[in-house]
């Protein structure tokens, strides 16, 4: 019994000592909302090392507007909108195609259902895509 509670509490331990050593990085300056708002796109492909998707290049320029309205800090960062490891926005691509499938049907049914804000906006993205397709399709 005795050999258990050393062999236990010696794990318990290791972990809280192997979690105190997380490092934190500090966050590259394209992610940071002030820079983010003045870059171009290309600006942007270059200092993250992606290049951009056309659903991506739309989900930009909307990010741009948004926090372009609203107040900015000092250290706001787009990480609710950009996953940095992947290097990819964050959007839904289910909600996407079904938005450029069905239009706004796509909108109504993410909000009935009570899907995530991601979700809804890549159903709203997904929708401009439908209302381009449908436009050029009917006007040319």
């Amino acid at each position: 019994m005795l050999f258990m509670l050393i062999f236990f509490y010696q794990f318990s331990i290791g972990s809280i000592m192997m979690h105190t050593n997380i490092y934190h990085t500090p966050t590259p300056e394209y992610l940071k909302t002030a820079n983010f708002i003045k870059m171009s796109r290309a600006e942007f492909e270059a200092a993250s090392g992606h290049k951009l998707s056309f659903a991506e290049k739309l989900y930009f320029k909307k990010i741009q507007r948004r926090l372009a309205k609203t107040e900015i800090t000092a250290d706001a960062t787009i990480s609710k909108y950009y996953d940095q490891e992947k290097g990819k926005f964050k959007l839904d691509m289910v909600w996407f195609v079904l938005g450029l499938i069905i239009g706004p049907f796509a909108i109504l049914f993410s909000y009935t259902s009570k899907q995530s804000k991601m979700k809804r906006t890549s159903a709203l993205i997904g929708t401009v895509g439908f209302i381009i397709w449908f436009g050029w399709l009917f006007l040319f």
